[in-house]
């Protein structure tokens, strides 16, 4: 009818229908502002590391892996909107801003080490918990419900202590975590250098090292030159160079299509429609969908972009996931040695039932020197002053 004003379609319509994923052109960049983040300027400029590596050859090497990852959804990867959309539909502009904000917040400091699917899950319970005003800093694995827990878990605490109390990353400290926090809310001025892109950079894809803080910037300008002229933006660029390089990353879903395979998941196991499932995460009445019986080493099934380590043999610990994930070359780096990944493991446990036991507060109970095994699980290259705190801590 003639001057009949269209409305819009919820979200949540489409959601049952197509999916977050299939409601937008997710190619397109969000409608949210586009500012860089703050980067440490060194005193002396540009370290000389970088002189032979950041070369014309190594910008036409980093173009040609970008245009194979833009081929297989490197545009899309980090397009959240859809997302943001349901929450601002259901809960206002500012109130669903805000929390969709906050859960990409979480997301990020959960990201280390994870693999899509399990980080959404993972971010979403301590979303839950953050809603119900208890702490998601200064927990242990053993806090978690099972399918929750990460072996990877002081890792995150590290950033997650950065949230507590309401808090967001400071971009100086944490330059690549916040860039990946904000390229998920939708701000993808901002690079996130993770090391598989710096191993992308070397061209030496087996050499998994994060950049250094002097270094970022340069790495962060220089490639964002490149992106410009290939009309993507720095998210666009870094997720197309980490899904075209070969860095060990084989599966090239967007974000918003792993969340609907959570969705669905949860969904599923609700016996609720998929927008129903989406509305109770919002409003903070129940997190994703983990698998029962999950351990702590089995949390995800897709890696995301980030300093994401956890073992390929995880990853079939979900029964629905075996068939689709086993056809799928290696996604990143797994652990050098599993044993002392699981010993790591142990020794948390065991420390948590030992200083639940000890009165003393710590001063009778030996201290297993947990990270000082899980650096090693992962070519940490633990330090002298890691043994030395090592050794004192099991007196």
């Amino acid at each position: 009818m003639a001057g009949k004003k269209k409305v819009a379609q919820s979200i949540f319509d489409l959601i049952d229908s197509v999916g977050l994923h299939g409601s937008r052109d997710l190619t397109q960049v969000p409608n949210v502002e586009q500012i860089p983040l703050e980067r440490y300027n060194p005193p002396r400029g540009r370290p000389s590391s970088l002189d032979k590596l950041l070369t014309p050859e190594t910008a036409r090497r980093m173009e040609e892996y970008a245009k194979r990852g833009e081929a297989v959804g490197g545009r899309e990867w980090y397009n959240t909107d859809p997302l943001r959309e349901a929450f601002v539909e259901e809960l206002g502009q500012d109130l669903g801003t805000q929390r969709f904000n906050r859960l990409m917040d979480i997301t990020a400091a959960t990201s280390p080490r994870s693999r899509v699917d399990g980080n959404i899950r993972r971010a979403s319970y301590l979303q839950t918990e953050d809603l119900a005003g208890r702490p998601i800093a200064d927990l242990k694995n053993a806090d978690f419900p099972p399918g929750y827990g990460h072996l990877a878990h002081e890792t995150q605490n590290y950033m997650l202590r950065d949230l507590a109390g309401g808090n967001s990353f400071q971009a100086m400290n944490r330059p690549k975590v916040s860039s990946f926090a904000e390229n998920l809310k939708g701000n993808q001025a901002p690079m996130t250098i993770d090391t598989h892109n710096f191993a992308a950079i070397t061209g030496n894809i087996k050499n998994k090292k994060s950049p250094a803080d002097t270094q970022y910037r340069y790495l962060e300008e220089f490639q964002a030159e490149i992106a410009d002229k290939m009309n993507m933006t720095p998210a666009q660029f870094q997720a197309s160079v980490w899904m075209g390089a070969d860095t060990g990353v084989a599966d090239p879903r967007p974000f918003m299509q792993v969340f609907d395979e959570v969705i669905a998941r949860t969904a599923s196991r609700d016996k609720k429609t998929k927008s129903e499932a989406l509305r109770d995460f919002i409003n903070g009445k129940s997190p994703l969908y983990s698998l029962a019986g999950g351990t702590v080493l089995g949390a995800g099934t897709v890696v995301a972009p980030s300093d994401a380590m956890a073992s390929p043999m995880d990853r079939y610990t979900d029964p629905t996931m075996r068939t689709q994930v086993s056809a799928r070359p290696q996604m990143m780096q797994q652990p050098s040695s599993m044993f002392m990944a699981r010993m790591a493991e142990g020794m948390d446990t065991a420390n948590e039932k030992l200083r639940k036991l000890d009165p003393t507060g710590g001063l009778l109970a030996p201290e297993l020197p947990a990270e000082f095994f899980r650096k090693s699980s992962y070519d940490d290259s633990p330090s002298l002053r890691d043994g030395l705190l090592a050794a004192m801590g099991m007196l």
